[in-house]
């Protein structure tokens, strides 16, 4: 298996589900206040979360992230149209004009970025990146956001922070600069969270 990650390769299971076998993976998180996914088959209103109008890899997204933060008795998220449009609107600029990982510097929302190439990872782009932030919470001890001795969690920060309400999601198909072709995950959180000096719940 080949992986190439900015952060980590965490790789474990989560409820039972591995990831692929054959799989290059990047990922980034972001929120600005610290120092191709198919369509929905129809329209989504600002803040639904009917499954009927989310694709299925959505849905399990979107599921991983409110299982694991009902297990720490936080509120779940609701699906966010705007910020699937801001999210999408962002791995399109990261595929075709970037080929690398690169965090937005113009918003005021949570983001966790993502890219993996092989291993069929483009069959639930956003579920499998979901996985992987999540997994970060094996090594999640209940430090503060900025704690020298947190290590590299601030994915799992961000999907479980307590204060964030809503999540949209967005996945596209692009290269990576060294000539690989892959999918760029991009997931904005409102309101952001991973506050310096904080915890997440």
């Amino acid at each position: 298996m080949a992986i190439e990650q900015e952060t980590n390769d965490a790789q474990t299971s989560l409820e039972k589900q591995e990831l692929p076998s054959e799989l290059i993976i990047q990922d980034e998180q972001h929120n600005p206040t610290i120092s191709e996914e198919e369509p929905p088959s129809s329209p989504i209103p600002s803040n639904d979360t009917r499954p009927a109008t989310l694709s299925q890899d959505i849905l399990t997204a979107l599921t991983l992230h409110n299982s694991l933060r009902r297990s720490r008795n936080i509120a779940p998220l609701n699906y966010d149209k705007s910020l699937q449009d801001s999210a999408r609107q962002w791995a399109e600029h990261l595929a075709k004009n970037v080929g690398k990982l690169e965090h937005a510097t113009d918003i005021d929302q949570g983001e966790n970025i993502y890219w993996a190439s092989g291993g069929g990872f483009e069959k639930e782009p956003c579920a499998n990146a979901t996985r992987s932030w999540l997994n970060e919470g094996r090594w999640y001890t209940g430090q503060r956001v900025g704690d020298p001795a947190q290590g590299v969690i601030g994915h799992f920060t961000q999907c479980m922070w307590s204060g964030t309400r809503r999540v949209g999601m967005a996945a596209v198909e692009g290269g990576n600069g060294d000539g690989k072709r892959g999918v760029y995950v991009v997931a904005r959180y409102e309101p952001g969270g991973n506050f310096v000096g904080e915890r997440p719940y």
